[in-house]
C-alpha cells in the first residue's frame, strides 16, 4: 500500500523512541491497536493530548513515580494524571491509590486515564472522592480516544479553547463515563 496507510503499518508501537506526532496520528486511525504501544510511550501520549488542549504538561519518572504518570499545570492548579495501558477494568482500589497520591504529591485534582473501562466500584470511588473535595476525572478508552481526535484534528484557537475545554474534561463531572463500543 501507499501512503499513510503503509507508514501506519510500518510504525513500530513497542519502540519507545517513535515519534509521538506519528503514535497520536496512528492511535486515531487504529485505536485499537492501543494495548501494543510501550507503557511509556503512552504515558507521552496522554501528556501530548494534554498539552494540546492547553495545559503544561509534564511526564514524571518512570519508575518511582509516586503514583502519578503525567502532571499538568494550570495557572496555581496542578492536575496528578494516573495511566494504565490496561485490557482489563480498572478496580475502586486503583482509583483510591491515584486518590492517596493526589493527596501525597499536593495535586489539586486528578485524572484517571485507561485504554479499558472502569468497574462500577471504580466509578463510585471516583464520585465518592469528588464529594469529600478531590476532583478525580475518569477517562475510560472511548472518552479518552474522543479526546486524542480532539487534539489531533482540532486547531485549537482562543476563541474555541474553552468549548473544547468543556467538551473534553466537562464541567468537573467525573460521572461522564461512556460506553465502550466502536474501536475500543
Amino acid at each position: 500500500m501507499d501512503g499513510a496507510c503503509g507508514q501506519l503499518k510500518a510504525l513500530d508501537l513497542t519502540d519507545i523512541n517513535a515519534p509521538l506526532e506519528e503514535v497520536n496520528r496512528y492511535l486515531v486511525a487504529k485505536y485499537q491497536d492501543r494495548f501494543e504501544v510501550n507503557p511509556r510511550k503512552f504515558e507521552e501520549v496522554v501528556a501530548s493530548v494534554f498539552h494540546s488542549l492547553g495545559y503544561r504538561s509534564e511526564i514524571t519518572a518512570y519508575q518511582k513515580d509516586g503514583g502519578i504518570d503525567v502532571v499538568l499545570k494550570e495557572s496555581d492548579s496542578t492536575i496528578g494524571i494516573q495511566v494504565k495501558r490496561y485490557k482489563n477494568k480498572i478496580e475502586a482500589e486503583q482509583i483510591r491509590s491515584l486518590a492517596g497520591a493526589l493527596i501525597l504529591n499536593g495535586h489539586t485534582s486528578g485524572i484517571f486515564v485507561t485504554t479499558s473501562s472502569f468497574r462500577a466500584g471504580a466509578i463510585k470511588a471516583g464520585r465518592d472522592y469528588v464529594s469529600r473535595g478531590i476532583p478525580i476525572e475518569l477517562f475510560d478508552a472511548k472518552r479518552f480516544y474522543d479526546a486524542l481526535k480532539i487534539a489531533e484534528t482540532t486547531e485549537i484557537t482562543e476563541d474555541n479553547a474553552e468549548d473544547i475545554y468543556y467538551e473534553v474534561i466537562g464541567a468537573g463531572d467525573s460521572q461522564v463515563i461512556y460506553e465502550n463500543e466502536g474501536p475500543y
